[in-house]
């Protein structure tokens, strides 16, 4: 068989809609006010298309790199996770049990896999997940990839965070 008459071996693959999140994008590209904020791909620009970083994560980086050409532990950086984990966890009973570990990663998506792979490797039991909706989609295979079910939570709605949808799907599962 000639390779014009041959099938893609990707023939099969089965089609993914494209990433809702990407609307945020096509919306801020069609959008005529010279005042408009692309907030979609957690990516900022100024007025000339040049990437903008926050205040913060400038402060941030000068902090880190502080840390010299050492490798990290494989943890990460530890007084980043402390400060995270007391962010989330301060006002819990796991946090004053000293029940709490952390471990830093890479990205969200990363987090994700992480978490997802610790939960399947401590045998939890979990076989549920929830993610909110819209995300970003690898979130949903990757999940699924692992053999977890995947549950969606609507938490965005007219631009805002729709708190009542939230909590009633929470409620209801």
């Amino acid at each position: 068989m000639s390779s014009s008459t041959q099938s893609s071996i990707f023939g099969g693959a089965k089609y993914i809609p494209p990433d809702p999140i990407f609307e945020v994008t096509k919306r801020y590209l069609a959008d005529k006010s010279p005042q408009k904020v692309n907030l979609g791909q957690e990516a900022y620009r100024d007025e000339s298309g040049r990437p903008w970083v926050l205040p913060s994560v400038r402060a941030a980086k000068e902090i880190v790199a502080d840390a010299g050409h050492e490798y990290l532990s494989i943890e990460g950086l530890k007084v980043f996770r402390d400060e995270a984990a007391k962010l989330v966890f301060r006002h819990t009973a796991a946090w004053k049990e000293n029940r709490v570990a952390t471990c830093q990663s890479i990205s969200g998506t990363g987090s994700l896999l992480l978490a997802g792979l610790a939960l399947k490797k401590v045998e939890t039991g979990i076989e549920k997940v929830f993610i909110t909706d819209p995300t970003w989609s690898n979130h949903d295979l990757l999940f699924a990839s692992m053999g977890y079910e995947v549950k969606k939570i609507p938490y965005y709605k007219d631009g805002h965070f729709d708190f009542d949808s939230f909590v009633k799907s929470i409620l209801s599962h």
